[in-house]
């Protein structure tokens, strides 16, 4: 990891304006795959510790772009997996490519299975909504414990405010303030 820079990869989000054109997302029927069986194995380890130690545990989905469509078909029959997975385990499992997020498929993604700055405002926005529509999560944003977090965030949104300043088309700027 030592070619990542910090001001790049903050808390697990690479911030970039790049784009792909792609065609439009392809609608179809999918079937079901069997996801890899050493994160199937975690998974489960994950799930047993969350029920173990009373936490609870919601698995999210992103949304891929469909432009490749053999590796899309993979993506989407794993997923279609957890679903039915978590239901059967009664985990809640947030399958954001059946919802509308209303991502532009040449704007939004950076590649096939990444969405760049403007699609992550999209998917944190969505998932920020349901955690707070489901759950009462506790605010840390003034709490000293989470200072170095409030203090990436904000050296983040710096980085955002360059990177749409460099965008050159600006009609895809969202507000993400």
């Amino acid at each position: 990891w030592d070619f990542v820079s910090r001001e790049l990869f903050l808390h697990g989000s690479r911030l970039t304006m790049e784009t792909r054109q792609y065609p439009p997302n392809k609608k179809g029927h999918w079937e079901p795959v069997a996801p890899n069986k050493t994160s199937m194995e975690y998974l489960k380890k994950i799930a047993g510790l969350c029920k173990q130690y009373d936490i609870p545990l919601v698995l999210f989905a992103t949304p891929v772009n469909t432009y490749k469509e053999k590796k899309f078909t993979r993506y989407y029959g794993i997923n279609l997996t957890l679903q039915k997975w978590a239901k059967e385990e009664g985990i809640p499992f947030v399958f954001y490519q059946n919802m509308d997020l209303k991502l532009d498929p040449k704007k939004d993604f950076v590649d096939m299975a990444h969405l760049n700055y403007l699609g992550q405002v999209k998917q944190s926005k969505a998932i920020n909504q349901y955690l707070t529509r489901n759950y009462d999560l506790p605010d840390h944003r003034n709490d000293e414990r989470y200072q170095g977090w409030e203090e990436d965030y904000q050296k983040y949104l710096d980085m955002a405010d360059e990177k749409l300043k460099e965008a050159a088309d600006g009609s895809n700027i969202v507000e993400h303030r």
